[in-house]
């Protein structure tokens, strides 16, 4: 067992919280720890628990990191519910981006709250396992409590109950000869995905070779962990009147003959419903010449979701602006005409800056600037309030992170207004982009 100091990467979360909380043990707490075991039991009800080992106390919070905490977890043996990836805390080489959802032992806000899987003292980096050594489940396979509400599809007065999910977006680089090499390319990618276990991911500049290097990756880590999700991967070619026979050739050094075919894909979990087989394709009406550009989707009804990718006309002079910010408004249009009856979302790498004429199509008109479309930024700073600027003084809520090794923001997850952002990461760097990760609840 390592003792560790906790501190956190990428979050809103300070260390003297963890420190607050006491040592590496209950020291003479012990009957504090088995009246707050005794209540918590009670809590917990019927739900569906897992057994785990906690080596020092640690503070608990209403989103994975994110706020003041509201409680604490005694060092010892606790349960837990479900996991949900979030903010990674870090010390020296040591991380962990799991949080855990448990209910407290102090604190007035105690049911359903998250603490940080690098708590736990048996397992190693990036691993959220039971005392036994089995997998905890994600939140969103489990349907865990919610407030005084139980697991199971409906709360109370039937309102359908939330499930909490991880969602991605990468642009993979397939189509740039240097940028494809960095990072470990789709291998790294599989690790990340196998770790995270997302929902789905939004992929751009993908090559059809190396989606099928992911799909084996995938199941060769299925075979050796049933905690991961069964996936598969919607592809299409995207047309450039430059390439021979009109279709697009991926460049990436394993291939130099550019014989893999180049597109957008989209990588789901089956067990979500999704449609098998080809993705919806859109025309985004891209004016003649060049890479075509075209947005596909895949809906589920199960979960009435629908999951669209894009990737716009690169960056450019005046006529590439003005054909970016066409074709982000025609897919406004297809967003609103022919999904506007599902949870919506759409990775995008849109080539544009987030207060650009392009992101204007995409923004809620409440976040200003312009703005006219319907959708929530999931990597906005301001995480759930759609509004132009948290207080007078602060940076605009259209903007976040940097995604580019150009130093800017140009990936983007939108999502449907009442999407709950629980939240993000964008520190895997597989390509000259970075892996866009959100935790949601819907």
């Amino acid at each position: 067992m390592r003792r560790r100091t906790v501190r956190v990467v990428a979050a809103v979360l300070l260390v003297g919280a963890l420190s607050a909380c006491g040592g590496s043990g209950g020291g003479g707490k012990g009957g504090e720890k088995a009246r707050g075991q005794e209540i918590r039991g009670q809590a917990a009800g019927s739900a569906q628990t897992y057994t785990v080992t906690t080596f020092k106390d640690l503070p608990g919070y209403t989103e994975p990191g994110a706020g003041e905490p509201t409680g604490t977890l005694r060092a010892g043996e606790n349960y837990v519910y479900c996991k949900v990836g979030g903010p990674r805390v870090q010390e020296g080489d040591a991380y962990n981006s799991w949080w855990l959802r448990t209910d407290l032992d102090t604190g007035s806000t105690w049911r359903g709250q998250y603490v940080s899987a690098f708590g736990l003292a048996k397992w190693d980096d990036d691993e959220a396992k039971d005392v036994n050594g089995a997998e905890i489940p994600d939140c969103g396979a489990t349907g865990p409590p919610d407030g005084e509400g139980g697991g199971g599809d409906e709360v109370g007065g039937g309102e359908v109950a939330k499930s909490t999910y991880v969602v991605g977006q990468f642009n993979m680089a397939g189509g740039h000869a240097t940028w494809s090499k960095k990072a470990g390319g789709p291998a790294a990618f599989v690790a990340s995905v196998r770790t995270r276990k997302p929902a789905f991911v939004t992929i751009q500049e993908s090559c059809d070779d190396w989606n099928r290097l992911v799909e084996t990756g995938l199941d060769l880590a299925r075979a050796k962990d049933s905690a991961v999700p069964e996936y598969d991967i919607a592809f299409r070619q995207v047309r450039h009147e430059d390439e021979p026979g009109g279709a697009a050739r991926c460049k990436h050094p394993e291939d130099p003959q550019g014989r893999a075919a180049f597109g957008t894909a989209i990588l789901y979990r089956t067990d979500l419903g999704f449609d098998q087989g080809p993705a919806a394709p859109h025309d985004l009406e891209t004016p003649e010449g060049g890479e075509h550009r075209q947005m596909q989707c895949v809906t589920s009804q199960r979960i009435n979701t629908v999951v669209c990718t894009a990737h716009l006309t690169k960056d450019g002079g005046d006529a590439e602006q003005v054909a970016r910010r066409h074709e982000a408004s025609v897919a406004k249009g297809i967003l609103r005409d022919s999904y506007g009856a599902y949870t919506r979302f759409v990775g995008l790498d849109m080539n544009d800056d987030p207060m650009s004429g392009t992101a204007d199509h995409f923004y809620h008109p409440d976040y200003g600037n312009g703005a006219q479309g319907e959708l929530k930024e999931l990597f906005s700073h301001c995480g759930n309030d759609i509004r132009e600027r948290p207080f007078p003084a602060a940076e605009p809520c259209r903007g976040g992170e940097r995604t580019h090794d150009s130093l800017q923001k140009i990936d983007y997850i939108f999502a449907s207004p009442h999407v709950e952002h629980v939240g993000h990461d964008v520190n895997d760097a597989h390509s000259d982009h970075r892996v866009l990760w959100a935790t949601v609840r819907f």
